[in-house]
């Protein structure tokens, strides 16, 4: 069986989603975070992205099928002259920091060894405008739209990086920030709406790249 690894584990994160999922459609799953306590029945593992020193908790390259970004400090919410420099920190850190790191290290790994391509895959919001209070969002979903093109551009005979342009989720750790900050009590799709892509993806149908989700909740 083929593993996927989902980096996230957040209480409120869409990781839960995506690992109930897999494991219908007959993946392996493991959990990736640095704030992650490791269960008992396996299948989580503490692991800072923005710490390589904590990367020999992954798998196995020859393992992996590919790996799911969908990991947020969540602490980019408010007006920028409003956060505090940990808090941009985390989030910088959370976001591109890690998968930067983390693709490097698998990227290294895959020269080593003989097996077939893996797919890296984001899970962001659009790269444009946003309102004033989470504008850190942007700087983020740029460099990620702009590392992804890189990717498949130079090192496609080793990776295919997919960049999931997510609408906003509701009671997800986003969603509810977002919703606290406009003063909405329900803004969002359901987690479902990304499953059907994210399997499309996996089976190959889509092409690496931008990967546009029809939704009128886009942020």
């Amino acid at each position: 069986m083929e593993t996927i690894i989902i980096c996230g584990t957040k209480k409120n994160s869409l990781s839960k989603t995506f690992k109930t999922f897999l494991k219908e459609i007959g993946f392996i799953v493991r959990l990736f975070s640095r704030y992650a306590t490791p269960a008992k029945s396996g299948g989580v593992f503490t692991l800072d992205l923005s710490n390589p020193n904590t990367f020999n908790n992954a798998l196995p390259v020859h393992n992996i099928n590919a790996v799911i970004f969908s990991q947020d400090s969540g602490t980019a919410f408010g007006n920028f002259d409003t956060l505090t420099y940990k808090q941009i920190d985390q989030f910088l850190n959370s976001k591109i920091h890690g998968s930067v790191l983390f693709s490097h290290f698998l990227l290294k790994k895959l020269k080593t060894v003989k097996q077939k391509k893996i797919k890296l895959i984001w899970i962001c919001g659009t790269s444009g405008l946003k309102p004033k209070n989470y504008i850190l969002y942007h700087v983020v979903n740029a460099s990620i739209k702009s590392f992804i093109e890189e990717l498949n551009i130079h090192y496609f005979d080793f990776v295919e990086a997919y960049y999931l342009v997510t609408p906003f989720i509701d009671k997800t750790t986003i969603g509810i920030l977002y919703n606290r900050t406009l003063n909405k009590k329900e803004y969002g799709e359901n987690p479902e709406i990304l499953l059907s892509y994210l399997e499309e993806v996996l089976n190959n149908k889509i092409k690496p790249g931008m990967v546009i989700i029809n939704s009128s909740f886009v942020k």
